[in-house]
């Protein structure tokens, strides 16, 4: 997966790549107990499959069933990469894809984390 450029909105893609999306605000990050939840203000066009971590380029990248991603700058302390890395489920909330963004949804999936 490469980064292609570009600040707000999809970002350069061709015909038959998928949709690539910024998430603008921030995640919040929570771990407790072996449980990973990741908060985002954001409405998913489809419903999330997996996330991943990537710690060089310090994005999380939320990856949909229909092949759109949505990635995210999130800061996280390196001495906190090794108790991600052990994680492998997340409970990922955000706004439902309803025409009511107060609403919040929580989706139960797979997660990657990769130095």
């Amino acid at each position: 997966m490469s980064f292609l450029g570009g600040i707000a909105g999809d970002l350069e893609r061709t015909e038959h790549e998928p949709r690539r999306g910024r998430i603008s605000t921030e995640p919040l990050i929570a771990m407790n107990d072996g449980y990973l939840v990741v908060v985002v203000n954001h409405v998913f066009e489809d419903m999330p499959s997996w996330v991943e971590w990537d710690a060089e380029r310090h994005v999380l990248t939320i990856m949909q069933m229909g092949g759109q991603m949505d990635e995210a700058h999130v800061d996280i302390k390196p001495e906190e990469y090794e108790s991600l890395k052990r994680m492998r489920k997340l409970l990922l909330v955000s706004n439902d894809n309803k025409d009511n963004k107060s609403e919040k949804i929580v989706h139960y999936v797979a997660f990657l984390a990769r130095d």
